[in-house]
């Protein structure tokens, strides 16, 4: 088992790093797509595109509203917290 640890040890620091980049990414990503929602709706009030924020994901970025409201709610409850 001593042989094995430092490896174990490591992999370890490499997956908690990979997790923080990830969490960091979704929020962004949120942040992004919480700036497209309130544009598309915007352009939708002055006339310039109609349709339904839902399908324009789906056509447009080829993503989900339920995924997409996941991220967006994740990136405003979470997005101001300090980042290390």
């Amino acid at each position: 088992m001593n042989g094995i640890l430092p490896s174990l040890k490591q992999g370890y620091e490499v997956l908690q790093n990979l997790n923080a980049r990830v969490v960091g990414a979704a929020l962004n990503y949120g942040a992004w797509l919480n700036a497209a929602c309130k544009v598309l709706e915007w352009n939708k009030g002055a006339g310039k595109v109609g349709g339904s924020w839902a399908k324009w994901l789906k056509v447009n970025v080829g993503i989900s509203d339920s995924y997409a409201r996941q991220l967006r709610e994740l990136s405003t409850k979470l997005g101001d917290f300090e980042r290390k």
